[in-house]
């Protein structure tokens, strides 16, 4: 089981990826380089000699979100820390499972914000 890190390229995303690795943890980055670049992934890297799994994408692209989710974001019995990074997995699964929509808005400078409609 990984956390995704969304921004991961940026200022405070690589940050937190560098703290992250550096606890332990499996990290998936997903970042559009609209405010970064790659270099801070290979800094990344470097400074605590571990790899992990990057997407570029943009955070709104649901097909993209959807196929890292179904890949990578998923419970492994064997990890020690159940549920780390699952929140909006399942949140999405019981949304799904009640014939609802789930919707992720970014606006810049502001941050992200995910809302869902359920049918009565």
């Amino acid at each position: 089981m990984s956390i995704l890190v969304t921004g991961g390229a940026g200022y405070i995303g690589s940050h937190t990826c560098v703290e992250l690795l550096n606890a332990g943890y499996d990290i998936i980055v997903l970042d559009n380089f609209y405010n970064s670049n790659s270099q801070s992934l290979k800094r990344i890297k470097e400074i605590t000699k571990k790899d992990f799994k990057f997407y570029e994408a943009d955070i709104r692209d649901s097909e993209k979100l959807d196929e890292i989710f179904s890949k990578d974001l998923t419970l492994s019995q064997s990890q020690k820390r159940l549920g780390t990074g699952l929140g909006l997995f399942i949140a999405k699964q019981i949304v799904l499972a009640h014939h609802g929509k789930i919707f992720i808005k970014t606006k810049e400078n502001f941050g992200t914000v995910i809302s869902f409609i359920l049918p009565k």
